[in-house]
């Protein structure tokens, strides 16, 4: 149950930042504000960051393979480096 609310909480997260590009996109483009290019790149970023985390929790929840005997838990840490 809580792997489905986490599972939630992050779609909700990714599809406020999703949203929040978008209308800061549509703002720069309507105004030319450099502040709102900003915080249109500053939030693309936040939705790669996301999937980035995604994509590590998914790939941590795999079991063990001839490749991996130990499992993949600690692939959840191997992309935090490129997140900030």
């Amino acid at each position: 149950m809580e792997k489905q609310q986490e599972q939630k909480a992050r779609r909700i997260v990714l599809l406020t930042h999703v949203l929040g590009l978008i209308m800061k996109a549509i703002g720069y483009f309507l105004s030319g504000s450099a502040v709102l290019m900003n915080e249109s790149i500053h939030s693309m970023i936040d939705c790669i960051n996301q999937g980035l985390l995604a994509i590590g929790e998914n790939r941590a929840q795999r079991g063990r393979s001839e490749l991996h005997q130990f499992g993949e838990g600690r692939a959840t840490y191997f992309l935090v480096p490129w997140l900030p």
